[in-house]
């Protein structure tokens, strides 16, 4: 059975991950501003926002992790589907960030296709990060991969319910 991880193990996943968020919510915030829209505070939270719900509730420190981490690979398998259909978003999102972060994007969040490939290659989803990832990837139909292929991710997604469910 796997170690239960601290709230310190927690925290020091989610801040990781808000190295990530500015130049994310920048972007956002931006095309938002170009459609007009306004009170984007409200749904972007700043990254120090994020800090004090992680740090101060409601909610506990995995929901929080949970949420920002689902947040972030939704974006990087979105974004990977887009740059396979040529969304001009997708392309912009990447050259923003890259721009604002001196990195790649897909180098910071690990690219959904390498992530897919590690995870089968286990043969095991180890939590709810993969388990989510391979549920979206499946949804979005960016695994282009043979039946058996997909039989395989369905079945070791059962069994990850299976377990998370007699916990």
């Amino acid at each position: 059975m796997a170690k239960r991880r601290t709230r310190e193990d927690l925290r020091s996943e989610f801040l990781g991950l808000l190295k990530i968020w500015p130049n994310v919510r920048s972007f956002y915030f931006q095309q938002g501003l170009n459609a007009g829209l306004s009170r984007l505070d409200d749904d972007l939270p700043s990254a120090e926002e994020l800090l004090n719900s992680f740090d101060n509730g409601p909610g506990t420190a995995s929901e929080h992790l949970s949420g920002l981490k689902g947040t972030l690979q939704q974006m990087a398998v979105g974004f990977s589907n887009g740059l396979r259909h040529g969304e001009q978003t997708a392309q912009d999102f990447l050259a923003h960030y890259e721009a604002a972060s001196g990195r790649s994007f897909f180098t910071d969040m690990g690219a959904p296709s390498l992530l897919i490939d590690a995870i089968l290659a286990k043969g095991s989803v180890a939590d709810e990060r993969e388990y989510s990832l391979l549920k979206m990837s499946l949804d979005d139909d960016l695994l282009e991969v043979e039946p058996n292929l997909v039989d395989q991710v369905n079945l070791m997604l059962t069994e990850f319910e299976r377990n998370v469910s007699t916990r």
